[in-house]
């Protein structure tokens, strides 16, 4: 807090100054027309703080004030020369103030810097927790392919039927999971089928293209990664033309992705016209699911065809069959859940 004198109202350092015990006011000693080390009252009052006191005791009690006070008229008469302070005490009023003001600044900025300390050991204590739990899960990992290395050794040694059926259902079971894992991590990707394939194309703009020809808008912070799967394609037998790959597209909501199917699933026959040059031609959107999961879905539709089967499909990387409308639903997981469903082996 800045002090400043009472009568000329200019800055005053604490300790140079007289401050009265009633009110707290500061003041100069040369204002008070006082030499310098005049012993003061320790019970001293200003003017402003007597001249109360006496109002309450009546006129003859502030005739006695006056009387008691014959500095008063001084004071007033030359209040118009002490308003002029050299500039000396007023560049060492201002040098304080600074340096106040500099002592808080430092020991703010000590405290931020302490915090911004506390955000770096928490940062390095979760990094170090992350680490912790990467490497048991890189352990648990580990423990399933000894685990799995185990049992084709068991089966190899011992030759033994019966065992051999329980670790080949133990086997299904685990590759049954590992699929159901992998699946998992394909909930945010659709495959585009159908899109002719070019050198130097840009696959972000024609997704972003696509989502718009479906009513699904689309834009670069949508797509996390999008590229072309598979193989580089062959010459189809009997001309040059060669066979497009998929075009895998990994966006970065779930929500997003379904919204996407469901459009494609209302546009049902939409083409490339207005999204790349060339022939227009149909293309498909469809879930992307993993090797196995692909390998069953041909061989449900196959069957399905075969037995008259209305319904196969996939939802959430699952596949599903039904015979017709208002019939159950089955859920597919292996060669023996088709062999199951549709009633005989499938060759």
């Amino acid at each position: 807090m800045v002090n400043k004198c009472g009568i000329c109202g200019k800055f005053i350092n604490p300790l140079d100054g007289i401050k009265c015990t009633k009110c707290d006011g500061l003041y100069h000693q040369v204002c008070l027309k006082l030499s310098p080390g005049h012993q003061v009252s320790s019970k001293w009052r200003c003017r402003s703080c007597k001249g109360n006191k006496l109002d309450n005791k009546g006129s003859s009690s502030s005739r006695m004030h006056s009387c008691a006070d014959g500095h008063t008229d001084d004071i007033r008469e030359d209040l118009s020369p002490l308003l002029q302070v050299s500039s000396g005490n007023m560049v060492e009023e201002v040098r304080q103030v600074i340096r106040a003001e500099m002592s808080s600044f430092r020991d703010e900025l000590a405290r931020i810097c302490s915090t911004i300390s506390d955000f770096n050991n928490r940062a390095n204590a979760i990094e170090s927790r992350l680490s912790t739990l990467e490497d048991q899960l890189a352990a648990r990992a580990m423990d399933e392919e000894v685990r799995m290395s185990t049992i084709e050794e068991r089966l190899a040694v011992r030759g033994v039927r019966e065992e051999n059926v329980n670790l080949n259902g133990i086997i299904s079971q685990l590759q049954t999971q590992l699929n159901d894992r992998e699946q998992e991590c394909f909930l945010c990707d659709v495959e585009i089928s159908g899109l002719e394939e070019r050198s130097g194309e840009n696959l972000i703009n024609m997704v972003s293209l696509i989502g718009k020809k479906l009513g699904v808008d689309l834009d670069d912070r949508d797509v996390v990664s999008v590229e072309r799967s598979g193989p580089r394609p062959s010459a189809v037998e009997g001309g040059s033309q060669q066979r497009s790959r998929v075009v895998t597209v990994r966006l970065t909501r779930r929500a997003l992705r379904d919204e996407l199917l469901r459009a494609a699933r209302v546009r049902r026959g939409a083409d490339t016209s207005g999204i790349n040059s060339g022939t227009p031609r149909r293309f498909y959107i469809n879930e992307r699911l993993t090797r196995l999961n692909k390998q069953l879905f041909y061989k449900a539709r196959e069957e399905g065809r075969r037995k008259g089967w209305r319904y196969v499909w996939t939802s959430g990387g699952r596949i599903y069959i039904r015979r017709g409308a208002g019939t159950p639903a089955y859920r597919i997981r292996s060669d023996m859940d088709i062999e199951k469903f549709f009633g005989d082996a499938i060759v």
